[in-house]
């Protein structure tokens, strides 16, 4: 009776057990191969995606915000970011300076705190974030 369970989950491509089952067709015939699922998802945690959907690969930027607010700053020459708590001034600078190929003149860092959200009864808290506001020179643009 187990057997037969996983058998058909197996088929069917549905998660079976801790590491999950991903399916192939390969000339008719379905091959499964268990434990696939965490690690694609592992590999795919170190790259973080922007509001546009263009890939960051930095262990300090989070994202690009992409509000109405911050694209009305990118008019002066100032973009907005999401990065990780630990990150500092000096190592937001160099970083912005690698993937984009700009020496910022001014990094503002702003600690944003969480806010009080509730769903029925259930009361909870978002996330902190760290927000950078980077200025960059009057020639200088960062494609997003």
């Amino acid at each position: 009776m187990l057997f037969n369970n996983l058998l058909s989950r197996i088929k069917t491509g549905k998660k079976a057990g801790v590491g999950g089952y991903k399916t192939q067709k390969k000339d008719n015939e379905l091959v499964s191969t268990p434990g696939q699922l965490s690690a694609d998802n592992s590999a795919d945690a170190a790259k973080q995606k922007d509001a546009k959907g263009s890939q960051i690969d930095s262990k300090t930027i989070k994202k690009v915000v992409g509000t109405e607010k911050a694209s009305q700053l990118m008019t002066q020459n100032r973009y907005v970011f999401l990065v990780y708590k630990t990150a500092n001034k000096t190592e937001i600078k160099k970083e912005i300076n690698r993937l984009y190929g700009v020496m910022p003149i001014a990094v503002n860092v702003l600690n944003v705190s969480g806010k009080t959200v509730r769903s029925g009864k259930t009361i909870g808290r978002t996330a902190n974030q760290k927000k950078v506001y980077i200025t960059l020179k009057k020639g200088d643009s960062i494609k997003i």
